[in-house]
């Protein structure tokens, strides 16, 4: 539930490439598809695009209750390092 209710949420590009990965298109049909260079930008571009829905996911009030304490500081300091 959470996982589509934020793909639904992504920038359209993260979602069709999402989606794209998720139907088990190659990446090089995914490339000329959505008009990109090549496989290394798909799979570039897939590795950030899913780094937005983990961060999504992971930050949505839905899913704290699945975490433990250790876990939510874990996750937040991450976070800040990824953000600063």
């Amino acid at each position: 539930r959470l996982f589509f209710k934020h793909l639904s949420d992504m920038p359209n590009e993260c979602r069709r490439l999402l989606e794209l990965y998720l139907l088990k298109i190659p990446y090089k049909e995914i490339a000329r598809m959505m008009k990109y260079k090549d496989e290394i930008y798909v799979k570039t571009r897939k590795y950030s695009c899913k780094n937005l829905l983990r961060k999504k996911i992971l930050t949505d009030p839905d899913y704290q209750p699945y975490l433990d304490e250790n876990e939510k500081r874990a996750i937040f300091q991450r976070l800040d390092r990824s953000f600063s």
